[in-house]
């Protein structure tokens, strides 16, 4: 049954991606309170962070405006970052999820993972949406989510960075532009 339900995701994640590529995902653009969505996209990956004996931390500011986003791509794209910083994770290891305001006036989302920091291939290669993963791939690992993640942030008119460094594992930051986060 697992199984099933990994294979009906990357059909469906697949699916997205042609979507997005066409300009046929229909995006429901709302105001979006990233705190609660992101509150509520850690307490359903918290399972899959216990199994794999990950801590999820969380870092939210107070005074977030909402952004303007589709809530079922906001998700996603939730969903997607803290399944792949899990996985890149070790054992003992941390997830943190944070939101801020910039300087600029910009909403940001960032997921850190405490785990070994992608080089810059494997970043590469995690984009690469139709890339077939070899076994010991760590950053292949998410199939087509990375790479649907990043075309999701596009189309909801966000910016979407990787950074890595050294053993400080791998920082992926969405940042909606001002005119975006205003109410």
């Amino acid at each position: 049954r697992a199984s099933g339900e990994r294979v009906i995701a990357i059909v469906n994640d697949l699916l997205d991606l042609s979507r997005i590529e066409t300009g046929k995902l229909d995006l429901a653009f709302a105001s979006q309170n990233l705190n609660e969505m992101v509150e509520s996209c850690v307490a359903v990956m918290q399972p899959q962070a216990n199994r794999e004996r990950i801590i999820i931390r969380t870092s939210l500011a107070h005074t977030l405006p909402p952004v303007v986003a589709d809530a079922r791509a906001l998700r996603q794209i939730t969903l997607n970052l803290i399944g792949n910083s899990i996985h890149l994770a070790n054992a003992g290891g941390q997830v943190i999820v944070s939101t801020a305001l910039s300087d600029f006036g910009e909403v940001m989302l960032r997921v850190r993972d405490t785990g070994q920091s992608l080089n810059d291939n494997e970043v590469a290669a995690a984009l690469e949406p139709f890339r077939a993963p070899t076994p010991s791939d760590q950053a292949g690992s998410g199939g087509v989510s990375l790479s649907l993640t990043k075309a999701l942030v596009e189309a909801n008119r966000a910016k979407f960075h990787i950074r890595t460094g050294g053993r400080t594992g791998t920082l992926i930051e969405v940042t909606f532009a001002h005119a975006a986060a205003r109410a």
